[in-house]
């Protein structure tokens, strides 16, 4: 299975309902970057609910990362953010994105979700 783990947060109901697939993230490690661009459509990562605690719910693999900035992300984004019910400006206003500007370039990820019983390696 790949490394890093990968982390869902308060998006764990969202996730595992499959109602969001695309996340944008921060991401300054170098690690961390690697460690999902290298694996795109290959690896599948521990899910975890929460970073400090073994929480996890399930598998997570990438099938797609580029970079992007908020200002530059389509509308249509929201659904697979798993923030269909929001508009842009109250999408860029949630807490994660609070130490970044509309400009700063995040990592978007595209992924797949499989529940820890329902994983079966493929």
């Amino acid at each position: 299975m790949g490394w890093p783990p990968f982390y869902l947060g308060d998006f764990v109901p969202q996730v595992v309902a499959g109602t969001k697939t695309m996340t944008r993230r921060n991401w300054r490690k170098k690690c961390f970057v690697d460690g999902f661009l290298n694996n795109v459509g290959r690896k599948w990562h521990r899910a975890q609910a929460e970073k400090k605690k073994s929480t996890q719910v399930g598998w997570v693999r990438v099938s797609d990362m580029y970079k992007q900035s908020l200002r530059d992300m389509p509308e249509e984004d929201l659904v697979p953010e798993g923030c269909g019910h929001l508009n842009m400006a109250q999408f860029v206003q949630l807490p994660c994105f609070k130490d970044v500007t509309l400009d700063t370039k995040l990592w978007v990820v595209v992924f797949e979700f499989r529940e820890t019983l329902e994983f079966h390696g493929g």
